[in-house]
Formats: C-alpha cells, structure tokens, sequence
C-alpha cells in the first residue's frame, strides 16, 4: 500500500507560522490605517475565528439537519461537511464529536464505516442504517486515492465529507442553541454554536 498514514501533529509548524503570518498582518494593517474599520470585538473574533480554524487541521464548510416527518418536530440527523486544511493526512480514528444543548451531552466515536455517496442523496444514505446512537459515520463525496474509504484519513485538500450522526434521541427542536465540539487525538478543539430554525423544510442548513 503506498498510502502512509501520518500523525496530525505533523501540522503543527505550519499552523504556528500561518498564526504569526496572521498577527503580523493585522498588526501592520492597525499600524498605517488612521480609521478604524472595526471594534475591538470584531477584531478579536476574527483572530479567535482564524486561530479555532487553523489550529483543528479541518475546515467546517457546512452544517445541516434533517427534521421528523410528524410533529413534535425534532432534528432527527445532522450532517457536517468538512475539508482538510493542509496537505497532510489526517487520521479521524480518534477524532470525537460531541453534541451540547442545553440539558444534555453526547459523545460519538468513528464507527469506522466509511462510505462514498454514490448516486445517494445524504440523507436517504444507506449508512444510517449501520449507525448507532453513539458513533458517527463518514460518507465521502470526493476523495480521489480512496483513503477515506480504506484508512478512515483525509490525504488531499480536495477531499470533501460529510460526518454523520444520529440525533433523534436528544430532542433537538426550533430554536433550541446547540454547540458542536470536533475533538482531534491531538490538537484544540473546533466549536460551532448555532440555533435551529423553523422546521419550514424538512432539511435545513444549521450552519
């Protein structure tokens, strides 16, 4: 086999120069503009934005959920699509993904069954039905060496999934504020919080 899976931790020089790329150009920019374009909270979200992103190796494009067919409605599954940062490989197998509202926690582990998409839609995906209530799944929808598929790894920056999990039991519905945490072996934590929309539609973007 010639893919080699390598520690996420190998990331780690290039993420602490992109950081300092980062403060070195605001720095400069808030040293030549006399006006100021943003508050100081703006600013400093920004820098907490670039930080939390840089650091967690993987990019969160987009968050969506699909809601129950028969009222109470409730999120029943959430989908993250996500993309690797670097030109690195990532291991997911002790990736962990936990799910905070306001009166529960839950942790899911890799299930380790990754598929690729396919001609399926993302919810009416086969996989659900390999899942459990506390792991989650990976359904690939470009991954041109297959390494998701065969070694639960990102290897490209093209490569693009969906991880996927079960929520039916938590009971989330419109505008309950929910927190997704994504937990690398190694590394900081990625945090999105959001609230649920109207369940106007039965899939919804969260995020």
């Amino acid at each position: 086999m010639g893919f080699r899976i390598q520690h996420a931790s190998a990331a780690v020089p290039l993420v602490l120069l992109l950081l300092a790329i980062t403060f070195i150009a605001l720095t400069a920019t808030s040293m030549i503009t006399s006006e100021t374009t943003s508050s100081e909270e703006d600013l400093q979200q920004y820098v907490d934005d670039a930080i939390n992103e840089l650091t967690s190796y993987i990019k969160i494009q987009q968050i969506y959920g699909s809601f129950t067919n028969e009222a109470p409605y409730h999120l029943s599954k959430i989908v993250i699509q996500a993309t690797p940062l670097f030109q690195k490989e990532i291991n997911l197998s002790t990736w962990i993904i936990q799910i905070q509202t306001i009166s529960d926690l839950k942790i899911y582990t890799i299930n380790r069954n990754v598929s690729s998409i396919g001609s399926s839609s993302v919810f009416s995906h086969d996989q659900w039905n390999n899942l459990t209530s506390n792991n989650y799944g990976v359904i690939s929808i470009l991954d041109t060496d297959e390494s998701l598929e065969k070694y639960q790894s990102f290897s490209e920056p093209s490569d693009i999934a969906f991880f996927t999990l079960l929520v039916n039991d938590l009971s989330i519905g419109k505008g309950d504020e929910v927190t997704i945490v994504i937990s690398p072996g190694i590394g900081i934590k990625k945090t999105i919080t959001f609230k649920v929309p109207l369940p106007m539609k039965q899939v919804v973007k969260l995020w």
